[in-house]
């Protein structure tokens, strides 16, 4: 587990399109091109939030002052593109610092500004119910898929829900245990940059979220399954996720139907099932995962892309299937 949604939505038009030679056969409605930039923006979102937490808690594990883990001497084992900054380290803090230029990952981005981490609850890390404070300062991410950025400012809280302890390790390595972890965030600032553009958008996002990590045999071989869902109940919905204001000002809101499933053998930024609605300015998006080319549950080991249906605050319906 060592390796292992949350942006806004809305603001569409609709077109009907034109019958093709058989006038009983009309083409499908389609989503505007905006509903399909900011779903999968979405999901890009939550997969570098997943994978700041993956990487910190696999760097957090090897400072024995803070995990609780037995060795010698604290050691870190240092992200792509970061240095480590211990010098409050007594106080069970380190700071994180991105160099801004170095090529990290699959898919590619850069990484710069910093991600300081402290225990703020529990005398060690490993424990259970333990929590780690986070702090972002001006972190910024820059996806190369094709050239975007994220830039995070603002304060969020990790639980280790059953803690990670040796005797879970091994048997989580075994199959036998799972590791969870919940998630919190209040209105953390995010500056969201388009592709090609100069001027980002800004918006406030919030989230609500547990994962699961567990280990079950696929192609072959004892596999690890990332499962995450939404988290707690408000604005008359449950397992709610995240929610905020989005890039055009509008609030929104994400909350699952069924969780967001993956697996390091599909890679775990490409889930393989999963169903969450997205809300907003009377708007429904309903975003399924893991399907086939045709929009259907995958019938293969790994998923082809997401579906996206939808219903305006008009009442009007469409449907589309996008490639991860």
């Amino acid at each position: 587990m060592k390796n292992s949604i949350q942006l806004a939505i809305l603001g569409m038009a609709i077109a009907l399109s034109s019958c093709i030679k058989d006038k009983s056969v009309v083409k499908p409605i389609e989503p505007d091109a905006q509903v399909q930039t900011q779903v999968d923006d979405n999901n890009k979102l939550k997969e570098e939030d997943d994978a700041v937490n993956n990487e910190l808690r696999d760097a957090i594990d090897k400072i024995g002052s803070i995990s609780g883990a037995r060795m010698a001497a604290d050691t870190v084992k240092v992200w792509c593109g970061c240095s480590v900054d211990s010098v409050n380290l007594a106080s069970k803090e380190v700071t994180f610092n991105f160099d801004g230029k170095t090529y990290c990952g699959n898919p590619s981005r850069i990484r710069s500004g910093k991600i300081i981490v402290k225990l703020v609850k529990g005398q060690k890390w490993r424990d259970a119910n333990a929590v780690l404070g986070i702090t972002f300062q001006n972190f910024k991410v820059t996806r190369f898929d094709p050239g975007r950025s994220w830039t995070f400012n603002g304060y969020k809280t990790l639980e280790n829900v059953y803690g990670t302890g040796l005797t879970r390790y091994i048997n989580f390595y075994a199959g036998v245990d799972s590791l969870s972890f919940r998630e919190r965030a209040r209105d953390i600032d995010v500056a969201f940059l388009p592709a090609q553009a100069t001027i980002p958008f800004n918006f406030k996002y919030s989230i609500a979220r547990k994962t699961v990590y567990y280990r079950k045999s696929k192609a072959g071989a004892l596999r690890t399954f990332f499962k995450a869902n939404g988290d707690t109940a408000a604005f008359g919905l449950t397992n709610l996720d995240s929610w905020g204001k989005n890039r055009f000002g509008n609030d929104f809101t994400n909350n699952f139907v069924s969780p967001w499933q993956s697996d390091d053998y599909c890679l775990f930024w490409r889930p393989n099932s999963g169903e969450y609605v997205h809300k907003s300015n009377g708007n429904t998006v309903s975003v399924t995962l893991g399907v086939d080319p045709d929009g259907m549950p995958r019938t293969g080991d790994c998923g082809y892309g997401w579906k996206l249906n939808w219903t305006a605050a008009s009442g009007t319906t469409g449907q589309k299937v996008y490639s991860y």
